[in-house]
């Protein structure tokens, strides 16, 4: 038996896999492809029977470049993952959250100088605690513990294997419990103070930074567009509470 080694920076197009795959149905059924990544050089080793004619052969081994293809890059589209890199820049605009935690302090403390202690101050002070807190998870879940994989096809891999060991994404988790918290409360209080549509015209905004992000596909790119959406989304949060008072 022979091995062939696929090299997953060398892909063959889509629509040349296309075309083959009703061919390589028709191999052996003994076949099978199996996954031996290594975190150094990203490779697969693709055992092909040296009996077989050579169409077949170089069938197969398109056949086991498309597998190689659906595990190195994301599996549903938006899914930034694979690129994820431990940033300095995506690290300090984690702290731009400051900006809404500062802003919603503040106007708690305000309101209740102005007008005693009241529900909505309380309110305001809570979202303040939330988002020093959502400052210190998303620095937490995208720059210190951001789990990295030096091989994408090697942790898919592991995954599929339970007795291997997987590094889990447990601050990631812990960050989009926050962060869906403070999205939904700021949404709330802001659709009670400036209306719906400052309300929804700064979600969409928010949102549009947030699946721009989701759609990177290279490590320059999230790194770029993950800032953003960091720095776009607290000040979006800021400048509404700032600029648009309760009525």
């Amino acid at each position: 038996m022979n091995y062939h080694v696929l090299s997953s920076s060398s892909l063959p197009l889509q629509g040349k896999l296309a075309d083959a795959e009703n061919d390589v149905r028709t191999a052996p059924s003994g076949v099978t492809i199996e996954s031996y990544a290594s975190n150094e050089n990203r490779q697969l080793e693709v055992p092909v029977q040296s009996t077989w004619p050579g169409i077949c052969k170089r069938r197969a081994n398109a056949k086991a470049n498309e597998k190689v293809h659906s595990v190195a890059f994301p599996v549903t589209l938006a899914d930034s993952s694979p690129y994820w890199t431990q940033s300095i820049w995506v690290g300090i605009s984690s702290f731009f959250y400051l900006f809404p935690a500062c802003t919603y302090t503040f106007t708690s403390v305000l309101a209740a100088r102005s007008s005693g202690p009241s529900d909505y101050s309380w309110c305001l002070l809570a979202l303040g605690g939330l988002y020093f807190t959502i400052t210190l998870t998303s620095f937490f879940a995208d720059f210190l513990f951001i789990p990295v994989p030096a091989n994408r096809e090697l942790q898919v891999f592991l995954s599929k294997n339970p007795s291997k060991p997987v590094k889990k994404d447990t601050w990631g988790f812990v960050d989009r419990i926050f962060a869906s918290s403070g999205c939904v409360l700021s949404v709330l209080e802001s659709w009670f103070r400036a209306g719906p549509v400052i309300t929804l015209v700064c979600f969409l905004t928010c949102a549009a930074f947030f699946v721009l992000s989701r759609f990177s596909r290279s490590h320059s790119a999230w790194i770029i567009r993950h800032s953003l959406w960091h720095i776009v989304s607290s000040s979006v949060v800021a400048v509404n509470l700032l600029f648009f008072k309760r009525s």
